[in-house]
């Protein structure tokens, strides 16, 4: 069953959202943007609009799970209102994947009966037309630490999606109820599959230009998806040999997701300087 967001949320969300001319960015949380007295994560919506009284922001800039930055939401009383209001961050995007699990390193120091979540919602006809045909929710327990949650995605048809929304929110009721969020993906893995662990690197750089992928026979990788530290996807391919050309892709560290026939393996990796 697809989890449905309360009406009056979903169209007040709606009515603010603005659309990313690209597929999901920033899911690290590396940039930030500033606008007027807070700043927000680059390409995300929040409430802070709402709540910046001096430095009662409802998302703000906070250490990340790796990378410099993660985003921390807080759910803050409005004072003309007196009313809660919670920590939010939407994006919405043009998207035409069926992916099959969500994902995000997080701490939560809310309470047990409250409503933390990171939910995904696809659309066929754009969210307007209210046509949603998949979602996941990862519901947030109460952790200090950074945390890896996953969850799979549902259909509820065999349509390719037009639109896909990630939403990340606090408890309405709790004055600073807070959730820590980064490093949030749409994977190609089912959550059943566990990751294979290795002794030796199975993704190593062989040279300035191309990736070497190791078959360390037990394991035969099929599909390699990398992204940069912004979350954005730069490489999505089946492989088909096991050198892979990376000379356009600029230095620096980048997450990667190898799926095998045992499972998927997960790891960072650095690119060097090219010739």
């Amino acid at each position: 069953m697809i989890m449905k967001i309360k009406l009056p949320l979903a169209v007040f969300i709606l009515c603010f959202t603005h659309f990313s001319a690209l597929s999901q960015t920033n899911l690290g949380f590396e940039q930030w943007e500033s606008i007027d007295t807070y700043e927000d994560p680059k390409s995300w919506n929040t409430f802070n609009n709402f709540t910046a009284f001096g430095t009662n922001v409802s998302c703000s800039k906070t250490n990340g799970h790796w990378g410099n930055h993660a985003a921390r939401l807080t759910s803050v009383i409005i004072p003309a209102a007196s009313d809660t209001l919670p920590g939010a961050l939407y994006q919405a995007v043009p998207y035409t994947k069926r992916p099959k699990s969500l994902n995000a390193y997080y701490k939560y120091s809310g309470k047990a009966a409250d409503s933390a979540y990171i939910l995904v919602m696809f659309f066929k006809g754009g969210m307007d037309t209210g046509n949603l045909i998949g979602s996941a929710t990862l519901y947030l327990s109460s952790k200090s630490n950074w945390t890896f949650i996953q969850g799979n995605i549902e259909w509820e048809s065999t349509e390719t999606p037009d639109t896909m929304m990630l939403f990340v929110n606090t408890s309405f009721t709790n004055y600073f109820d807070t959730v820590y969020v980064d490093d949030i993906g749409i994977s190609d893995f089912n959550t059943g599959l566990q990751s294979v662990q290795h002794t030796t690197p199975i993704l190593y750089q062989g040279s300035s230009h191309y990736l070497n992928v190791l078959d360390d026979g037990q394991v035969m990788p099929k599909h390699l998806v990398l992204r940069n530290l912004y979350g954005a996807v730069v490489f999505d391919e089946d492989i088909q040999s096991n050198t892979i050309d990376i000379g356009y892709l600029p230095v620096g560290l980048y997450v990667y997701e190898l799926l095998t026939e045992d499972g998927p393996v997960t790891g960072k990796l650095l690119i060097g300087k090219s010739d």
